[in-house]
């Protein structure tokens, strides 16, 4: 397997700190090169042009981070200055209704506010110095913080945390804690030695229950093949069993993120998450077509990163449309194929 702390060692080191100013959240290589014609840019702009609930972070079932990101992507290749003062004009109320959050809930929202303040420009010092201080704020139901949730979950909750804290420090230009996540996430993609501080629940879908992992290595129990298996949230099906392994939506909940953040380190020159553990996140698709456990809803966006960071078809189809969490419209921002070599 690839070595995680080589490839941390390497490339997140203080070179990067001059990097990070000059890359973006989430649109690749910014947003002047998206197209402005076709179907994907007429679902983002629709988007960009309705009207958005209130923000609201304690509520994981409020869209408006999802939609803020795209409308703040559509202002920056647009020019749209009447459409960057209604982004503007949303996160100057974010601030304050993280109050009461989960950390799932704070998890899923934060990043799709960080886009939005990085796709426009938008260095308000009350936002940036909030921020910085919510990444520690006191979340209710389970873990203290963000930070806690992404370094003791291995499951959803862990995963949109993680992606919510790299977006966090990319914004900030924060490098010492984006390697600390990225050592984390080398971790949870299979590198035990790279960080092994995750609480796992049932570890019988693991292949290593004495070294667990957040995506099992290649292997097979009792003849069932778990390569790709994302073990802690398939355990929500039920423990492992022989036969056919059950789909468990809280797995495609928990991959979203870690592709995203994926796909945010590749494109800060951070680390090439994506090649990390045999391509972890790449079995982990392949494992999900042998399962014929298509993407839908709000996972339709997960297909088009899988085709961002490996340059090939993904298990799902491309769909007509890309809805995600806290990042949606990848068909538009993530359109063509990054496809690095590993």
């Amino acid at each position: 397997m690839t070595s995680a702390r080589k490839l941390a060692g390497l490339v997140i080191g203080a070179a990067l700190a001059v990097a990070l100013g000059a890359c973006s959240v989430w649109q690749p290589q910014g947003a002047a090169t998206l197209p402005t014609s076709g179907a994907a840019y007429a679902h983002a702009l629709a988007v960009a042009k309705a009207s958005w609930p209130a923000p609201k972070l304690s509520d994981m079932n409020n869209q408006t981070d999802s939609y803020v990101c795209t409308g703040a992507i559509v202002a920056a290749r647009t020019g749209d200055a009447a459409l960057k003062s209604k982004i503007a004009a949303v996160l100057a109320k974010v601030r304050g209704t993280e109050s009461g959050a989960t950390a799932l809930a704070l998890g899923r929202n934060l990043r799709g506010y960080v886009c939005a303040a990085d796709a426009i420009g938008y260095s308000d010092a009350a936002f940036r110095s909030w921020l910085g201080k919510v990444r520690d704020a006191k979340t209710t139901g389970g873990p203290s913080s963000i930070r806690s949730c992404a370094a003791t979950r291995p499951n959803n909750w862990g995963t949109h945390c993680r992606a919510s804290m790299v977006a966090a420090d990319l914004y900030l230009d924060d490098v010492d804690d984006l390697r600390v996540q990225a050592t984390m996430f080398a971790g949870w993609l299979g590198d035990y030695g790279a960080y092994h501080g995750f609480q796992y629940g049932d570890t019988s879908w693991q292949c290593d229950p004495a070294h667990p992992v957040g995506i099992d290595p290649p292997c097979t129990k009792s003849g069932v093949n778990l390569d790709g298996v994302l073990p802690d949230d398939q355990r929500r099906a039920g423990s492992f069993t022989k036969g056919a392994i059950p789909h468990e939506n809280y797995t495609r909940e928990a991959y979203e993120p870690a592709l995203q953040e994926a796909v945010m380190l590749s494109q800060a020159h951070a680390i090439d998450a994506q090649c990390l553990s045999d391509r972890a996140l790449l079995r982990a698709d392949q494992e999900f077509a042998r399962m014929r456990f298509a993407a839908t809803g709000d996972d339709t966006n997960e297909p088009w990163l899988v085709r961002w960071l490996y340059g090939q078809s993904p298990s799902s189809p491309l769909g007509a449309t890309a809805i995600g969490k806290s990042y949606s419209d990848a068909d538009w921002t993530h359109g063509s194929s990054s496809g690095k070599p590993c």
